[in-house]
């Protein structure tokens, strides 16, 4: 119901900002709810309904009335518009074609709740180094279910200039970094060794923080 009040609102307010005269302005709106939805894209993909249920009343309203209007400029910026919505429903299939099945897996076999967040991955990027985020990513799954005692997992994938930022955290009981025997200890059993190298081998960085009693942080950095 809240998304739905959300879409309303854009919808409202576009029909009632929308100046008529002003390609300038109108342009600068296509490019808020452009932002709006991409913005989300990542949020709502792992159910593509949401994603449908946001993105459709936040870019509809700006192709209909740029094609209504009708002269050379308007079904251009209206085509834009559309191909864009098109562009960024296939990177929200995507991400929940490769994902979903893993995430859906752990919340099913563990009970664990797996909260996904993603904003601005290319559509396409290096086949080896989707290949290591996804690794990376069930490797950190794999290492709270065994080990973590945790009841929630946030993972968070997102561009930051050329690099792609991987952040997985649990609400688990952690360990103490601070004791060497015990890092080297987890590293073993938590396979750590492995994930480390599979960001190397992207010319990407791995670190790990810990905590006891307040999770663990799981965090990639790989080059685009």
């Amino acid at each position: 119901m809240k998304k739905g009040l959300n879409s309303n609102k854009i919808f409202l307010s576009f029909i009632f900002l929308f100046p008529i005269d002003a390609i300038a302005h109108q342009t600068l709106i296509a490019f808020v709810l452009g932002g709006m939805v991409a913005g989300t894209t990542g949020t709502y993909s792992v159910t593509i309904r949401s994603f449908l249920a946001y993105s459709l009343p936040a870019l509809l309203p700006a192709v209909i009335r740029f094609f209504i209007i009708g002269d050379d400029i308007h079904i251009a910026m209206g085509g834009m518009v559309l191909f864009f919505g098109i562009l960024m429903f296939f990177t929200a299939k995507r991400i929940n074609a490769v994902l979903d099945g893993l995430f859906s897996e752990t919340r099913e076999s563990t009970g664990i709740h797996v909260n996904f967040f993603v904003r601005n991955i290319p559509e396409r990027f290096d086949p080896e180094k989707e290949l290591a985020i996804y690794r990376i990513i069930q490797e950190a799954l794999n290492n709270i279910t065994k080990h973590a005692k945790a009841k929630n997992v946030y993972v968070s994938l997102l561009t930051k200039g050329e690099v792609i930022s991987l952040n997985v955290e649990d609400d688990g009981i952690g360990f103490d970094q601070r004791e060497e025997m015990k890092i080297s200890k987890w590293k073993e059993a938590l396979g750590l060794i492995i994930m480390q190298e599979r960001a190397i081998q992207c010319d990407g960085e791995f670190t790990l923080e810990s905590e006891m009693g307040k999770g663990t942080i799981v965090m990639a950095e790989i080059p685009i």
